[in-house]
């Protein structure tokens, strides 16, 4: 599932790609060339190659737009990305208003998807209680910089490689300088490495899968999500910049990793979100800090939530969030988290999202967001799930 894309804004280097399993790792050695026959990329379509702007919270959008946009992102996958400087678009209004009451009474328990494993303890946490590098009171530390991205030690060099991986790829103890794109379903490994630019796989049917584990991901000035797409893996990540730290389609996998300080310039109106979906499924958010940073500006700019599901594209299904750290905006989060039901939207109804053993921050405000904690969470809709979800004082928080 694709999400309709607004405008074009990305930069990416005119390059060889190396056809069949290419591999990419640190050291003398350089990088290592499993098949040596070369092609050279054709300058593509400026058109083709998009980003989203907005987390189209008032969207009228046709679920349609999503079709013809996958069928030109197909057609681009032959091609590489033509520079393009980002230009802000201005954001709906929704997420400074608050959204319709919770439904439903009455819980149907069902499993969600198989979160992924709790870190090992961490012996003594350097911060206090539920705050980035705090106790998280299962033995180990919230994620925070002394636990995600590049382990200390790690000696890195320049990645030299293609930014537009056209087949299966691992990328280790590197510095990568550019954005990095997916196509043609290959796969794309990064461990030990930092990323300076967005990670986009939008273009895999299921058979390119993206995994990203101890690394840093800075998107900067980008206007959708530092790593976007589908069938993604992110363990101990750290990730900031774009619009969103995560924008997920289908099939993501995010854990023991830290989401914070997104991209929202001054005179800018972007909404901002750690972890977004408008729509899709089979989605595990585990063990993770979640901060939506971004201070409420003069032009409506700020933060939606720290982890946000609305039915803009497709349903919000099969979707496990598990023993996070909500961490409190009492500026601009108008709630820190949605869970998916959305009257209003083209995919109002929700079902089988499960919300286990999370913390939520109270901030100044004593309700994490302007508005309050959780918002849109149908107690009685088919699978959902809503328990031991506490405040950081713990007490019980409902929806």
């Amino acid at each position: 599932m694709k999400i309709p894309a607004l405008a074009s804004l990305f930069t990416l280097q005119h390059l060889a790609v190396v056809v069949g399993a290419v591999v990419i790792v640190g050291g003398a050695g350089g990088i290592v060339l499993t098949n040596k026959e070369k092609f050279g990329l054709a300058k593509a379509d400026p058109d083709l190659t998009t980003s989203i702007s907005s987390d189209l919270e008032d969207t009228t959008t046709s679920p349609s737009t999503a079709s013809n946009s996958t069928e030109k992102k197909q057609d681009a996958a032959k091609t590489d990305a033509a520079a393009k400087p980002s230009t802000a678009t201005k954001a709906p209004e929704a997420a400074k208003k608050a959204p319709a009451k919770n439904g439903g009474t009455g819980s149907t328990p069902a499993p969600g998807p198989t979160p992924a494993p709790t870190p090992a303890p961490s012996g003594s946490c350097p911060n206090a209680a539920h705050t980035p590098g705090g106790p998280d009171g299962a033995g180990g530390c919230w994620p925070y910089a002394g636990n995600t991205g590049v382990p200390a030690g790690t000696a890195l060099s320049n990645y030299s490689g293609p930014c537009s991986i056209s087949s299966n790829t691992v990328i280790q103890n590197k510095t990568v300088n550019c954005a990095l794109q997916m196509y043609s379903n290959a796969s794309l490994t990064i461990k030990n490495s930092v990323v300076n630019g967005f990670i986009e796989n939008t273009y895999s049917n299921g058979t390119g899968k993206l995994i990203i584990e101890d690394s840093n991901v800075n998107a900067g000035a980008w206007s959708d999500g530092a790593i976007w797409g589908s069938y993604i893996t992110a363990n101990r990540v750290n990730v900031t910049g774009g619009q969103h730290n995560v924008h997920c389609e289908d099939a993501c996998n995010i854990s023991n990793s830290w989401l914070h300080d997104q991209y929202n310039p001054n005179g800018g109106s972007y909404h901002n979100n750690a972890f977004l979906s408008n729509g899709g499924t089979n989605m595990t958010v585990t063990h993770n800090t979640l901060h939506c940073t971004a201070i409420l500006n003069a032009t409506d700019g700020g933060c939606t939530g720290d982890l946000v599901l609305l039915g803009d594209f497709a349903p919000i299904t099969y979707v496990s969030v598990q023993s996070n750290l909500f961490m409190a905006n009492n500026s601009s989060i108008s709630y820190c988290t949605y869970g998916g039901w959305t009257p209003g939207k083209p995919y109002p109804n929700a079902h089988h999202v499960v919300y286990q053993n999370n913390v939520f921050q109270r901030g100044a405000n004593g309700k994490c967001g302007v508005y309050g904690a959780v918002t849109s969470f149908q107690v009685g809709a088919a699978g959902n799930v809503w328990q031991n979800n506490k405040w950081s004082d713990g007490t019980i928080l409902n929806p």
